[in-house]
């Protein structure tokens, strides 16, 4: 039906309930079927009236469930974690300075040998020198 014939049952229905209700209630009813119902009456008929086309799209979903937990005897105290995770920094700290004192080390004996060699050339010069001399 078209909106006047809407209105004109809603009236027709209002008249049925004025002695039931005051005046008062049967605006606001008034009023709510026209904020809800008449405002959106087009839409009521586009949608319920006409046949729609339906698209229908389906779209595989695939769900993985999370690894089981690890049983809570299995688990540790925060501050227990905390502390083998610092231990295990200081660990690694340790082997990175030994490391490098080796490396130093190392550099320092190749540079003693180095300069020991070349003192060892020179001295031998000299000796060379003073014996062409002599």
């Amino acid at each position: 039906c078209s909106i006047t014939e809407a209105v004109t049952i809603l009236g027709n229905k209002l008249r049925d309930y004025q002695g039931r209700f005051n005046t008062t209630h049967l605006l606001a009813l008034c009023d709510y079927f026209h904020n809800t119902f008449i405002l959106h009456y087009k839409l009521y008929q586009y949608v319920l009236c006409q046949d729609q086309e339906v698209n229908l799209t389906l779209t595989p979903l695939a769900v993985y469930i999370p690894p089981q937990p690890l049983p809570l005897a299995e688990g540790m105290d925060r501050d227990v974690w905390q502390h083998q995770q610092k231990v295990a920094e200081l660990t690694m700290a340790e082997v990175q300075k030994r490391t490098d004192v080796l490396l130093v080390k190392k550099a320092l004996y190749l540079e003693q040998k180095h300069m020991l060699q070349k003192t060892f050339q020179d001295i031998s010069m000299q000796q060379r020198q003073g014996l062409h001399r002599e």
